[in-house]
């Protein structure tokens, strides 16, 4: 697979909403490391307990505005030594007392009016919506990881064919200046020069072979050892035609769409609300409490001075309690929560800034893509027509092998520049649909 079309297939990937259209096998391929990622990414496994947990809060900030009920059931056996005393502190009657008592009884409060209930009420809903607006992100997140991973294991795949023509053109360039020189044709200092380059671009070959295994390894961590045939790299995908169609879209349509869409900021946002619902919990504490408390009892020889006697008791009424002096830990816990509550809106507002700069780098970054190419490209042609021109001065004896091996050099250069180049705009081009909220499974060809 070329250089070129490399870039177009992974550009395709997830990028529907660019007007690319992707080849069957590298879709199938995708969708089933996708759902492979979701049974077995830990990352992804760990963001879906922390959602179960977090969704939890909803159901707790409720409880704090529902009424509460409790059953006491109390037996026992006693025994008592009674002495009465006349005014005079003389013992006038002594005898002791052996008998059973017994309490059972339900009791039943409902807050009527209670500011901190109604706060907690409140943070609930928003903890469990904040749980789930991060498990989305880190739900996209799987996706951006899983394709960024599966186009780097095809990046290092790309690096290695690269270095394999090189290889080869090198070893013919290393033949043809041996037999120069055994003609008289070449110099030494020749020979020695295409065998060091031979020999460090068998370093370089190397070095490449371990970056795929280690590309393959880092997929693997995430959809699980059963899909090794599909990380091996089976038939190469066909291509994808390249497009750069993200760029017409203005740089400030996409700042509003971020602003809108972007999970992390979303968040924040919702940590911000949170810490709200907390400074209102601690202002509550100067506020009264209204409950209305209802209680349903039947006791039986309850102490001392009931043996023998039972009661039925039905009471219901109203509790009201009033704050007056807690040591000053109410004002305590309103600066507290006020300050929690000025941190949450600076890290939102450097949150917006942080995501603001991201988005600007990986835009600038693919229009810096698409007119590095384009030079590339020409830089790529002039150096290849000087390869040509090279080999025909050498025969007629106006250049040296050396300067075919340097215009070749030159051209194995531009090869891995373009390289980069490409998939550094690969990379900015799916953070960009990342950090917009665009990307999702709905994208996957």
């Amino acid at each position: 697979m070329s250089v070129a079309k490399l870039s177009q297939w992974c550009w395709g990937l997830g990028l529907g909403t660019l007007g690319l259209t992707a080849a069957a096998w590298g879709q199938n391929t995708l969708q089933t490391l996708y759902e492979a990622a979701l049974r077995n990414d830990p990352q992804y496994r760990s963001a879906q307990h922390e959602r179960d947990a977090g969704l939890q809060n909803k159901a707790l900030g409720r409880s704090a505005v529902l009424p509460q009920a409790q059953y006491s059931y109390n037996r026992a056996d006693n025994r008592a030594d009674r002495s009465i005393f006349t005014s005079a502190g003389q013992v006038t009657t002594q005898d002791q007392l052996n008998y059973r008592s017994l309490y059972s009884g339900v009791s039943v409060r409902q807050p009527l009016y209670n500011r901190e209930a109604w706060a907690r009420y409140q943070q609930g809903q928003l903890q469990a919506d904040y749980a789930q607006v991060q498990f989305d992100s880190r739900q996209r997140e799987v996706l951006a990881r899983l394709v960024e991973a599966y186009c780097n294991l095809w990046y290092a795949k790309d690096q290695i064919d690269l270095l394999a023509v090189q290889s080869q053109t090198l070893a013919e360039q290393l033949l043809s200046v041996t037999q120069q020189f055994e003609k008289g044709e070449a110099s030494r200092t020749d020979v020695l020069e295409a065998q060091s380059r031979s020999d460090l671009l068998q370093a370089s070959r190397i070095e490449a072979e371990h970056t795929y295994k280690l590309a393959q390894r880092t997929l693997l961590a995430m959809v699980g050892p059963e899909q090794q045939d599909l990380v091996r790299l089976g038939p190469k995908p066909a291509s994808f035609k390249f497009s750069a169609q993200a760029l017409a879209k203005p740089l400030s349509q996409w700042e509003a769409q971020v602003k809108e869409r972007n999970a992390d900021l979303r968040a924040q946002q919702l940590a911000v609300d949170i810490a709200q619902q907390e400074y209102l919990k601690a202002q509550s504490g100067h506020l009264p409490r209204a409950d209305l408390v209802a209680s349903y009892a039947k006791s039986e020889s309850e102490n001392v001075n009931l043996v023998n006697q039972s009661y039925l008791t039905r009471s219901v009424g109203a509790q009201i309690t009033v704050p007056l002096y807690a040591g000053g830990a109410t004002e305590a816990g309103v600066s507290q929560a006020a300050a929690s509550r000025a941190r949450a809106e600076a890290e939102l507002a450097n949150q917006v800034e942080k995501t603001m700069v991201e988005l600007h780098r990986h835009y600038l970054a693919m229009g810096q893509v698409v007119s590095k190419l384009q030079a590339l490209d020409k830089a790529l042609a002039s150096a290849n027509a000087l390869v040509e021109a090279t080999r025909k001065s050498v025969l007629g004896g106006v250049r040296t092998p050396f300067d075919v091996l340097q215009a070749n050099q030159q051209v194995a250069q531009l090869q891995r520049d373009r390289l980069q180049a490409e998939y550094t705009g690969l990379i900015s081009s799916f953070r960009l649909l990342w950090l917009a909220g665009e990307l999702s499974v709905l994208d996957l060809p």
